[in-house]
């Protein structure tokens, strides 16, 4: 029985794995200029100025030095989230200030104006697996307390509301291309800003940015072709997959998403660093499917609501203009989560992508080192107990969205 995931290399196609190939063979091949051509492309197809980095967190760490606040300044954060969004707040001399969430997964807007002060600068406004903000109320909150706003659309390349993409409705963007967001290159991200002056600021800081070793690109470049070959095909078998990709990385043959010490707040050897021509090139090639994968992401996010509308869940909130980077469903409570996952993981299907169990994920970072405080944001600590994201990838046919929401209907049917 073919081995399903949410995680690993989502993405990858024929054509990325070509690419890659000839990527790695090229030696002596001159790829400059592929950054160049991924800004523009990217500029295009967002409306605004965009600058690459070597990851996403990069990109917001430029954004928030742009800025040019002073040390501990806050920053108002979703309180479900990631490492990479509020480790460049810390690393930029910030402080991160989370507030809660509601069942939509998206910052609770109402409870901003509690956490406002005079030491607070800017919100930064995360789209949870593609799901859009009410940016309307955003901006009225912004305007009334002189507030930046900062878009976090690692998740939400391609998604929009009131007929703007995200991206555009703030001062300044992030976007990430990283192993399983809407497009990857296993690496990557991008700053965008209208703002001719804060563009001119990161672009200047992207300039005096270090350049990675080559052998952290060819790192990168076998993550696709080690994971396809190897890694999935064998992971059903008594997990040896699993095995192997951990026997990867601590070989240094291929690297992790995020590292021990980023777990724990301490930034990387060379950080910010510069997108590799390399890695700009997979990224140019995925840009160039958008419109095919969030299609299909939301083809099969139609079929799962379907399929799953009778069972005890809570099913994605609807928006017009979101995206599906993950489908996520609430169960009633951690421990039925926790043996779906279980269940599912019996039949050949491993859900299990990191976005659980913990505010900020992956669930093995130290929250301390994160600037939060256990208790503070009750419902994210309770909804990140009770989720299960069901993958939306391009690599997920209609059939395996199929057998997905049979096995899950199976499960609930074992009650």
């Amino acid at each position: 029985m073919k081995s399903l995931f949410s995680a690993l290399s989502p993405n990858v196609e024929k054509d990325d794995l070509e690419l890659v190939r000839h990527l790695i063979r090229g030696r002596g091949e001159n790829y400059h200029g592929a950054k160049k051509l991924l800004m523009n492309a990217f500029s295009d197809y967002m409306g605004v100025e965009a600058i690459a980095f070597q990851s996403g967190r990069s990109a917001l760490w430029a954004i928030m030095r742009s800025f040019s606040w002073p040390k501990d300044s806050e920053i108002i954060i979703s309180g479900f989230t990631c490492a990479a969004a509020a480790n460049p707040l810390i690393w930029a001399g910030l402080k991160p200030i989370f507030v809660d969430i509601d069942e939509s997964l998206n910052i609770n807007v109402s409870f901003i104006e509690k956490f406002i002060n005079p030491k607070t600068k800017a919100i930064l406004v995360q789209h949870t697996f593609g799901l859009p903000v009410n940016m309307e109320q955003i901006k009225n909150i912004a305007e009334r307390y002189n507030l930046k706003i900062i878009e976090d659309c690692a998740h939400s390349l391609g998604a929009s509301f009131d007929d703007k993409l995200t991206g555009v409705w703030g001062d300044a963007s992030f976007f990430s291309f990283g192993r399983d967001k809407i497009i990857s290159s296993i690496f990557g991200g991008m700053a965008v800003s209208k703002d001719k002056e804060i563009i001119k600021r990161i672009s200047l800081i992207e300039k005096r940015s270090e350049a990675l070793p080559k052998s952290w690109t060819r790192q990168q470049l076998k993550h696709p072709l080690l994971v396809n070959r190897w890694v999935q095909p064998l992971y059903g078998k008594k997990e040896i997959g699993r095995k192997l990709l951990l026997i990867f990385q601590k070989l240094g043959i291929l690297s992790k998403s995020m590292s021990r010490d980023e777990k724990k707040s301490i930034p990387p050897e060379i950080f910010p660093a510069k997108i590799p021509d390399e890695l700009a090139m997979l990224a140019l090639l995925q840009l160039g499917k958008i419109e095919r994968y969030n299609k299909h992401r939301s083809q099969l996010a139609k079929y799962y609501e379907k399929s799953l509308k009778d069972l005890p869940i809570i099913m994605p909130q609807k928006s017009e203009g979101r995206i599906y980077l993950k489908f996520p469903i609430i169960m009633a409570d951690r421990n039925l989560a926790d043996r779906l996952l279980r269940f599912l993981r019996h039949n050949n299907i491993y859900l299990y992508d990191g976005w659980k169990n913990s505010p900020i994920v992956p669930s093995d970072v130290f929250l301390p080192s994160m600037k939060y405080k256990i208790g503070s944001c009750p419902s994210a600590e309770d909804l990140s107990g009770r989720i299960v994201n069901l993958p939306t990838h391009i690599n997920i046919s209609l059939d395996d969205a199929a057998r997905i929401s049979k096995t899950i209907i199976e499960f609930f049917n074992s009650l």
